[in-house]
């Protein structure tokens, strides 16, 4: 039985002047998912302040989630989705509600320091 999850990559910037980090949130988390029993199914890049519920690359995200086509959406930080609290809850929402999970680099660090200190 294969228990592979089929994951989704999300990277963003807000601005043309900060593109080279896409690339740097791209590389750290294919590096995770390479460490990982994660097979990814796809990669989203955007260029925008994060304010738009609506934008292309959300829309895409949300349309593999309603096919069930992935299980798992990875980001570099949630702000990397949307940067206000309530918009990203609701997004985060339709995704549990379709069986995804949205999980950032940033809470998979804080568990492993938090598992790695409790030793």
């Amino acid at each position: 039985m294969n228990d592979e999850k089929r994951v989704w990559i999300h990277c963003r910037v807000s601005n043309e002047h900060e593109r080279y980090l896409l690339n740097y949130q791209k590389k750290k988390l294919l590096h995770l998912v390479s460490h990982s029993n994660l097979r990814v199914i796809g990669i989203t890049n955007e260029i925008s302040k994060g304010t738009n519920p609506h934008s292309r690359e959300i829309s895409i995200m949300k349309t593999h989630a309603k096919r069930k086509e992935i299980d798992v959406i990875l980001v570099y930080d949630p702000t990397r989705i949307l940067i206000y609290d309530d918009m990203f809850a609701e997004f985060k929402m339709y995704c549990e509600m379709n069986d995804v999970v949205v999980i950032s680099l940033q809470e998979i660090e804080t568990s492993f320091q938090g598992f790695m200190l409790s030793k």
